[in-house]
């Protein structure tokens, strides 16, 4: 992949529910989104809006072939990996969407929810054709990062963390042992990962009710991005600082693994 300039950020990873066999990325950065069929090896330019460059802020799949991208704007989805895109405009002024995060039954509700940096949490429930916003009860709406499971959606913002139990129609703030910004978030089973600006990694195996700090050295950096499996593998993965971070028994023990380069943002293989 060529990158336009140093400053070139990576906003945005995901890849396809069966990555190891169809082997399939995508990358949002400041310059566009790029997507690799290799397992990051190569990269090539996906242009979802012809002729325009637009910045990819946050992705997710849905399903085998379905992939969501934030740009500025709206929210664009590709049934076919990418080859072709629609396009959802979210409300004017324009929110800046820090994450996405699609509903574990999306292909009986079609329900998925866009975090945004100013305007709290949009939710569509017709596949992302069209989305509205749903912040009853949501004191903070400066949402940083999101999730999802069967029973609730979890949101992180710049004062603490919120939980929606009707599929995000109201919210209510959730205690938790520290006081701090939520970077980022993850469901694994039973257990909730919380990644904190100042405060590191987070667990809880109660549904919220009561929190331990995990601990391993590096881990007390500003966990940007937490990454989980619950396949065979059941592997976390915690980008804390510049370091990615890998347990493959819940959290016990941890291992340091190497992190992208410009020319391959792909973190998610070791």
């Amino acid at each position: 992949m060529t990158m336009n300039s140093e400053q070139d950020t990576l906003l945005a990873l995901a890849e396809s529910p069966h990555f190891k066999k169809d082997k399939l990325a995508f990358a949002g950065r400041q310059s566009g989104l790029y997507r690799s069929r290799d397992m990051g090896k190569t990269w090539d330019v996906v242009n979802i809006i012809a002729g325009e460059s637009l910045s990819v802020t946050a992705l997710a799949f849905a399903r085998d072939g379905l992939v969501f991208a934030a740009l500025p704007g709206g929210i664009a989805y590709s049934n076919d990996s990418g080859a072709s895109w629609n396009w959802a405009q979210l409300a004017a002024p324009s929110p800046y969407v820090t994450a996405l995060a699609v509903s574990p039954d999306f292909g009986e509700n079609k329900t998925l929810f866009a975090a945004t940096l100013e305007d709290g949490v949009f939710r569509s429930v017709n596949g992302g054709e069209t989305w509205e916003s749903w912040n009853f009860g949501l004191l903070d709406k400066q949402v940083l990062c999101l999730a999802v499971s069967r029973e609730s959606v979890f949101a992180g913002t710049g004062t603490g963390l919120f939980r929606s139990d009707n599929n995000g129609r109201s919210w209510r703030e959730m205690t938790l042992s520290i006081e701090d910004a939520i970077l980022s978030l993850a469901v694994m089973g039973a257990s909730l990962f919380v990644g904190t600006e100042k405060s590191g990694l987070l667990k809880s195996d109660d549904d919220g009710g009561t929190w331990k700090k995990v601990k391993a050295k590096g881990l007390g950096a500003p966990i940007n991005q937490i990454q989980v499996s619950a396949g065979k593998e059941a592997f976390i993965r915690v980008a804390a600082g510049d370091t990615l971070h890998e347990s493959v028994n819940k959290g016990k023990t941890w291992r340091v693994i190497h992190l992208a380069t410009r020319d391959n943002p792909l973190i998610l293989t070791a």
